[in-house]
């Protein structure tokens, strides 16, 4: 089930429906707190709403299960463009 909420969250993340994705990756989270895909997928979308704070939280969640080496690049050129707005 942690890839269908995944799956859902993106397509609500698409239709710009925020609350609905935010609460469809947390239910992926919380089948799987080590499914890396959805702890990125909110941090985007948290991004999008510029609540960088929150955004930070999930990439560092991401991060830390992120498969491989070029995935965890990619966070963590997200995380730093964050950083550079000052958060």
């Amino acid at each position: 089930f942690v890839d269908a909420y995944n799956n859902l969250g993106i397509v609500y993340g698409k239709k710009m429906e925020y609350d609905s994705a935010i609460m469809a990756f947390q239910r992926a989270v919380q089948l799987d707190s080590t499914y890396y895909l959805a702890s990125k997928n909110l941090a985007l979308i948290y991004a999008d709403m510029e609540n960088f704070p929150k955004a930070l939280e999930y990439f560092d969640m991401a991060l830390r299960f992120a498969p491989t080496r070029d995935e965890a690049n990619a966070i963590k050129q997200e995380i730093n463009q964050i950083r550079v707005r000052g958060y």
